[in-house]
């Protein structure tokens, strides 16, 4: 451009005053020209020319460009210089640019298309060609932080379509796209130190999404070739996000390779050591890394190393120093430059193996304690309980006769401390061994009815004796169930014994009922009494160990503290929980749950009363509800009233009911009275009377029971009370007893049988039970003679055998029975023990014995033992 714009574009007067010139410059089509306003950063006009070149006018991206080559220190006309003008098409065109200034902040831009020739045109297209298409972003941004330029990838990098979009869209660089903004104020600072940045690394935001991202810029200053100014910065972004993240998850690895105790090493595939990690250095006692690197890897083990990858092996190590060590080694395999790589995991066990050694040592001997401990308490049980058979049993025989009152309130109160020293031993024994973890739970088939009704009849005797009410209600439509019967009624026990215990008047009742759950029969267990309940702050000690509600009550009512205790573990055993709810004076209800599998098998069709209707004449609120619960689950509709004034009263004005249950024992008038009121009127006298009595007042005399269809011993068991109440409609006369305790009487032959028993005293006892049920008893003092007598053909009915015996016991004896041929090797045989854990029965019952029957041995149990045997032989 050295003969200036005059000479290169002719017609144009260099003199001619400045707005003409402008004027006939812009006019001219063959003249690319703009004028500039450069107080207002902005382009004026653009000749047609020019804008044909740039391919956009005045307001385009491309005009404004040329705002960039007039600063203060830009070319004046007559010195133009080349420089790359980018066209709306993304192609560029090299040009010389000259500057005229016409006035204050008014410029002229003339511009020359240069005469490169084809090779200058086709590296610039291919310049083009390489920043469309290129995959790193290559920008052009201003010195104070603007976004100029942008190439696609750039575009794409920043998550827009279009240049365009993202130019508007970013204002401020710094602010904007660097996660921390003074990231760019040392970019800006290396750039005017130095004039270019190489390879800085920085986290910023993929603009549009504000997702975090790593990204490489190698940039420099562009200056203006005159005066050396700063114009722009312009440079390219490579993302290096995934780069960068595995350098960081490689820095933790080291990290955590470099602090963890356990030794690490890599060996080559000549299994030459490469590296080694602080805790191998000091785990072989070597004095660094490097003096390890190139040894073999053998030098470091005393056995051959693992050939496979991934099991862990044991191993023994060798040390610097000649000393041993034990090794747990897993090796891992890798490649790296190409070749195999092993990694060594090495952890040294010899301090682990000692504490495994003392604790194996030390469980060992806990073991042998809790051994002795159980054997301790087997022996205590059968030492215990030997002498207690003897003291029930003998109370038992005493009782049953003929005793003058004085004698009898004696043997009374022997017998009640008995069985309150049998209680005793039970909760100790029973908590001794859920705290060893001895107990385990069956799983066997039973129905719920028969456990609750067999609890009612264990202790009805001893409620009926202060006066009180037991009852229960359980849903008839309970399935089978599959669990430890004798676990839940031990729970049931301990806790309607504790009702009676702290109960002086009202009644005790169960009430069952069953909840959703999945997989499994889950049940709410509700006892409630009426009794002194329990304070608020005494609630939360009740199911601990060794804790009551307080020392008065404890004066008052003894016990261990352990009952409780162990009732919440049976209930947790059972898969439940257990908790209580009182009010002092107004009593208590204890709640727990278990969940148990249903039996297979279906239970049979419960006993209906479909079409019956009874009146209920009892006293007790509790009894009246459970007797209403209880008819109206099996199908027939019941009202209850409270005496029986209100009972003749209903009675009179409704001659729709078909049975009346009446309460033997009511205040003012009893259920005897009521009876004979109902059997003298016409009307009334056909009703089927069924009456409920309790053991404290004892049945009614035979004249006075002629009264009624059928007399039922409280607590009544649900399928006895519908059997007595479905002859309705056609009247039986004649009285039935049904429920309560079995009256074993003597039916048939009597049984020969065989005892063997070492205990003298045990021996008289047991004699006697077995003479006053009507049988024939043989008597031997070891399991040696018990065999011998079997042996010799003696024709026994079943063998009494206890467990515990000199010479030979009650389990070997039982064996050597069961070996001798038929029939006398399948002779019934009843264990007697004193042990009464479910799993040392389960022990007995493997031996060979049919039943196992617990000492203390009451004349009921023995006689419900027998009474199969009695059925048997009678037929």
């Amino acid at each position: 451009m050295g003969g200036g714009v005059a000479a290169q574009h002719p017609g144009v007067d260099a003199a001619m005053p400045a707005a003409t010139l402008a004027d006939a410059l812009l006019a001219q089509h063959a003249v690319a020209v703009a004028e500039l306003d450069l107080a207002a950063q902005r382009v004026r006009r653009l000749s047609p020319a020019l804008a044909a070149l740039l391919g956009g006018g005045a307001d385009s991206a491309a005009a404004r460009q040329l705002l960039l080559l007039c600063g203060p220190q830009a070319t004046r006309l007559g010195a133009a210089a080349t420089v790359q003008l980018r066209c709306a098409d993304e192609h560029f065109v090299p040009v010389h640019i000259a500057r005229l200034d016409t006035g204050p902040a008014q410029v002229l831009l003339l511009v020359s298309v240069t005469a490169a020739d084809a090779a200058a045109a086709d590296a610039a297209e291919r310049y083009r060609d390489i920043y469309d298409n290129v995959t790193e972003g290559i920008y052009r941004a201003s010195i104070d932080g603007r976004q100029l330029a942008a190439n696609p990838a750039l575009v794409r990098l920043n998550g827009y379509t279009t240049e365009a979009e993202m130019l508007a869209a970013i204002a401020d660089i710094a602010k904007e796209w660097y996660v921390d903004p003074q990231r760019r104020a040392e970019f800006v600072c290396q750039m005017q130190a130095h004039g270019r940045v190489d390879n800085f690394v920085s986290e910023v935001y993929r603009h549009r999404t504000r997702e975090r991202i790593w990204v490489s810029e190698n940039a420099r200053v562009v200056r203006d070739r005159s005066t050396g100014a700063p114009l722009y910065f312009e440079g390219s972004i490579r993302d290096v996000t995934e780069t960068v993240r595995r350098l960081q998850v490689e820095e933790r690895l080291r990290t955590v390779v470099a602090t963890i105790a356990d030794g690490v090493l890599t060996t080559d595939a000549a299994q030459l050591i490469r590296s080694a990690n602080p805790a191998a250095v000091r785990m072989f006692g070597w004095s660094g890394e490097a003096a390890l690197l190139g040894q073999p890897i053998a030098c470091l083990l005393a056995d051959a190393p693992p050939a496979d990858t991934g099991a862990e092996r044991r191993l023994l190590g060798r040390r610097h120093d000649g000393g041993l060590l034990v090794l747990d080694v897993t090796v891992a395999e890798a490649v790296e430059h190409g070749g195999p790589m092993h990694i060594y995991v090495l952890r040294d066990a010899t301090e682990r193996l000692r504490r495994e050694s003392g604790l194996h040592e030390a469980k060992e001997a806990a073991e042998r304690a809790n051994r002795a401990k159980s054997d301790f308490l087997a022996v205590m049980s059968h030492e215990l309980r030997t002498p207690l058979n003897a003291v029930i049993g003998m109370t038992g025989l005493l009782l049953e006769g003929a005793l003058e009152a004085p004698a009898r309130r004696q043997a009374e109160t022997l017998r009640h401390a008995a069985d309150h020293l049998l209680m005793l031993i039970n909760d100790v024994l029973d908590f001794s061994k859920l705290d060893a973890g001895r107990v385990e739970m069956e799983q066997l088939p039973f129905d719920l009815d028969s456990v609750v009704n067999g609890v009612l009849d264990l202790l009805a005797a001893r409620a009926h004796a202060k006066g009180l009410e037991v009852c229960a209600y359980v849903p008839p439509s309970l399935p089978m169930l599959l669990g430890d019967a004798g676990r839940l009624g031990q729970v049931l026990i301990n806790l309607v014994g504790n009702a009676i215990k702290f109960t002086e008047q009202g009644a005790v009742s169960i009430e069952v009922s069953r909840t959703a759950g999945a997989g499994a029969v889950a049940l709410t267990f509700e006892v409630r009494d009426s009794g002194i309940g329990i304070a608020a702050q005494h609630l939360p000690l009740l199911f601990q160990a060794f804790s009551q509600a307080d020392s008065s009550v404890t004066r008052r009512f003894g016990g261990t503290g352990l009952g409780l205790a162990i009732c919440a573990r049976l209930v947790a055993g059972m898969g439940g929980t257990i908790g209580v709810a009182s009010t002092p004076g107004q009593g208590s209800t204890f709640t727990f749950t278990v969940r148990l599998a249903e039996a297979a098998g279906s239970r049979p069709a419960a006993l209906r009363l479909d079409g019956v209707r009874v009146l209920v004449v009892d006293d007790n609120a509790v009894n009246r509800s459970i007797f209403v619960r209880q008819i109206t689950a099996r199908g027939g509709a019941a009202e209850a009233v409270a005496d029986p004034a209100a009972a003749l009263a209903v009675l009179r004005g409704d001659a729709g009911y078909d049975a009346v249950l009446i309460d033997q024992a009511m205040p003012q008038t009893d259920g005897l009275a009521l009876a004979q009121r109902l059997r003298g009127e016409p009307r009334l006298a056909t009703l089927r009377l069924v009456l409920a009595a309790s053991s404290a007042v004892g049945a009614p005399a035979p004249a006075a029971a002629s009264l009624f269809d059928m007399v039922l011993s409280k607590p009544v068991p649900v399928d006895g009370l519908v059997r007595a109440l479905r002859g309705a409609g056609g009247r039986r006369r004649g009285v039935v007893r049904v429920g309560g305790p079995a009256d074993q009487a003597r039916h048939g032959r009597a049984l020969r049988l065989l005892v063997a028993e070492d205990n003298a005293i045990n021996q008289v006892v047991i004699r006697a039970m077995i003479e006053r049920l009507g049988h024939v008893v043989e008597m031997v003092g070891n399991g040696s003679a018990a065999v011998a007598a079997v042996r010799s053909g003696a024709e026994y009915d079943a063998v009494l055998m206890d467990v515990m015996m000199p010479e030979l016991d009650g389990i070997e004896a039982t064996r050597l029975i069961r070996a001798l041929p038929a029939p006398r090797g399948r002779v019934p045989v009843f264990g007697l023990t004193a042990h009464v854990g479910a799993e040392e029965h389960a022990m007995f019952r493997a031996a060979g014995m049919d039943a196992v029957l617990a000492k203390p041995i009451g004349a009921k149990a023995l006689a419900a033992a027998l009474a199969p045997l009695t059925q048997q032989v009678a037929a």
